[in-house]
């Protein structure tokens, strides 16, 4: 187990998002199930931190205790780019906002995705929330 912490931590940097897909990519032949299992377990000792569902992080240590991850960022690496691929962009009030159309700061911050999850009531949006930007998904 320890191992597996130690592969992740040299693999990852510090206070980024990591995907559940990265995980798997860097471990090719171990089952799923194991895959969960070394996370759950390495997660109750707080390294790896799981900030929401199928995103982890490796903390740095501050005065403060551990850190903390954006939301922003958790988003922007879910939903709109990995670094190389752009898979989503950000539209309605948060890119007015980032243009400087209005002084208004959006409460809801609507992306529209390739990768969004699969919405259950057959309409073309889904609603992500991380903690503190709630997150319109939509299909382009």
């Amino acid at each position: 187990m320890e191992d597996f912490v130690n592969i992740l931590e040299r693999t990852f940097d510090t206070d980024r998002p990591i995907l559940l897909d990265e995980i798997r990519d860097a471990f090719p032949g171990m089952p799923e199930a194991t895959h969960y299992r070394r996370l759950r377990s390495a997660v109750t000792s707080s390294r790896p931190a799981k900030p929401c569902k199928g995103v982890y992080y490796a903390p740095t240590e501050t005065r403060f205790g551990p850190s903390t991850l954006n939301d922003a960022r958790i988003l922007e690496k879910k939903y709109l780019t990995d670094g190389c691929k752009v898979y989503g962009y950000i539209t309605g009030s948060a890119l007015e906002n980032q243009i400087g159309i209005p002084n208004q700061v959006p409460g809801t911050l609507e992306i529209v995705t390739n990768r969004s999850p699969p919405d259950r009531a057959g309409s073309n949006h889904t609603e992500a929330t991380a903690r503190s930007p709630c997150a319109v998904l939509r299909s382009p």
